[in-house]
């Protein structure tokens, strides 16, 4: 196994340059085409060697280990002093913290991952789509959460929707077609990225 991976840095410059820290991005993607298109960008950070730098909010694929406790899924790639960084309304709610991860809903599902990510420093948090039970007034809730979260930290949430609405409401972050994110791959010493 590689442990330096000589793409990795031309990589991470690609990225910042397409999504900046701080700042949640929206990426038009057809619901027919999510999947493809999350597994596209999932492979890509995996191929440049930069899958700690990589967080996933999946609906189906949570990640969230369902015998611990809320508070232990956030910790799982974080230390119990970044709690600190949790929403106040999350950083207080102790029955919250406290519950077993099998009783959370798609929304609290949705901010475990997202907190996840960011407890564990991943620079890029990729979200598959909002679940389909969440309506306007969570939506805007979660984007307001976030974005006061990220604001003091340097991640960035890229949100792959087919929600036409969201591209329209934040036309200087988003993306009516996907960019091309593809790691460069290492040829006799020099970088060259694949187009």
């Amino acid at each position: 196994m590689t442990l330096f991976h000589p793409q990795a840095a031309a990589f991470r410059t690609q990225v910042e340059q397409l999504f900046h820290p701080g700042v949640i991005s929206f990426i038009y993607t057809p619901t027919e085409q999510l999947k493809t298109l999350s597994l596209s960008y999932t492979q890509a950070f995996l191929a440049a060697g930069c899958a700690k730098a990589f967080a996933l909010i999946d609906q189906e694929e949570t990640g969230i280990v369902p015998y611990l406790s809320v508070e232990a899924n956030l910790l799982i790639n974080g230390k119990a002093a970044s709690l600190n960084r949790l929403a106040p309304a999350l950083r207080n709610d102790a029955a919250f913290l406290a519950q077993s991860a099998t009783q959370l809903n798609p929304a609290q599902s949705l901010y475990v991952q997202f907190f996840r990510g960011l407890l564990g420093d991943r620079q890029v948090i990729l979200m598959n789509d909002f679940p389909a039970s969440m309506d306007i007034q969570e939506i805007r809730l979660f984007l307001n959460t976030a974005t006061a979260a990220l604001h003091q930290s340097s991640s960035r949430l890229v949100i792959l929707t087919a929600d036409e609405n969201l591209i329209t409401a934040h036309p200087d972050t988003s993306w009516s077609e996907a960019p091309s994110l593809t790691p460069t791959i290492a040829k006799r010493g020099q970088d060259s990225i694949h187009r």
